[in-house]
């Protein structure tokens, strides 16, 4: 998928850079379904404002990875420490990992969210083992930092739906078809 070739999407885009960039969002979840055009507006939207953040950070979790592996990445790329000492639970590595977002400006994007939540079900729950997804993703919305995380799914997950909001720092847009 290219950014290069996002047609028809520009009002969507300048609505997304103005929730991130001017009224500071901290998640922003881009829903719709498969094959709509989430991961293409996602790319183009972290392509026009990646300038403005440090680090970029992109995970797919289509194949599902434990969210140990992600936040260990993060934590070594944001510290910019690739030896560094990790704790060896995941709330301290979590922890460690929001005082990195408060400290250094991230761009976050976490790409096929609907992998980790209970198919069917349109709930928004998180399968079992991935809970963990949910609590890190809800810590970051509730969390003051200069940091910015992008989701893409086909549903949005259960703990930001009540979160969101036009006055929140958390907010969905629903992506749909192009009119002809």
């Amino acid at each position: 998928i290219d950014g290069r070739y996002v047609y028809g999407r520009e009002n969507e885009l300048a609505r997304l850079e103005q929730w991130v960039l001017v009224e500071q969002c901290r998640v922003v979840a881009l829903l719709g379904m498969g094959g709509i055009g989430k991961t293409a507006l996602a790319i183009k939207l972290a392509q026009q404002i990646a300038p403005h953040f440090e680090f970029v950070l992109w995970y797919s979790l289509r194949n599902a990875p434990p969210l140990e592996e992600i936040v260990a990445d993060c934590i070594q790329v944001v510290s910019e420490q690739h030896d560094i000492s990790l704790p060896q639970d995941l709330e301290r590595r979590t922890i460690f990992l929001l005082t990195l977002l408060r400290e250094r400006s991230c761009l976050l994007i976490f790409d096929n969210v609907d992998t980790i939540l209970q198919p069917e079900e349109f709930a928004g729950r998180y399968r079992h083992h991935y809970e963990a997804y949910g609590a890190l993703i809800g810590r970051i919305a509730e969390t003051t930092h200069r940091s910015f995380l992008l989701l893409t799914s086909r549903e949005m997950p259960g703990n930001l739906e009540l979160l969101q909001g036009m006055s929140s720092p958390v907010r969905a847009l629903k992506v749909s078809g192009l009119g002809r």
